[in-house]
């Protein structure tokens, strides 16, 4: 396995603004960039339904631990948890995405924009004002 770490500075108080980690792993590439505090700043990972059942149904084994089940995936547990939850609701329907139906509409009017500006009102005097 071959590494490497490059920190970037901000150039004027030599605080480190980011940290971009590139590791190979057989024929794979991965270049991690992530924030002072270790938060990765690149593209969200996409992940099918499919995925997130299986892990999904990892997590749920007996003596399975969340954290454990999401780290062997390069997963925050929070997201694992969120995904549980997703799947107790029926919102992990692999079904589901092909189930959407888009409804026929029919705009009977246009809408009508006005075409110049309203004047704004005079202002309105009191009655105890002369």
């Amino acid at each position: 396995m071959a590494g490497g770490v490059r920190c970037t500075h901000d150039g004027l108080s030599g605080h480190i603004v980011g940290v971009h980690i590139r590791d190979t792993v057989g024929i794979f590439e991965e270049v991690v960039t992530t924030d002072t505090l270790g938060r990765r700043t690149g593209p969200r990972m996409r992940h099918t339904i499919e995925e997130k059942l299986r892990i999904v149904e990892e997590a749920r084994a007996k003596g399975a631990s969340v954290a454990m089940v999401a780290r062997r995936h390069n997963l925050n547990a929070n997201q694992v948890f969120a995904w549980r939850r997703q799947h107790r609701r029926g919102l992990l329907n692999p079904q589901a995405k092909d189930d959407a139906k888009l409804l026929p509409v029919t705009v009977s009017t246009p809408t009508v924009l006005p075409t110049e500006r309203a004047t704004p009102a005079a202002p309105r005097q009191s009655p105890s004002e002369p």
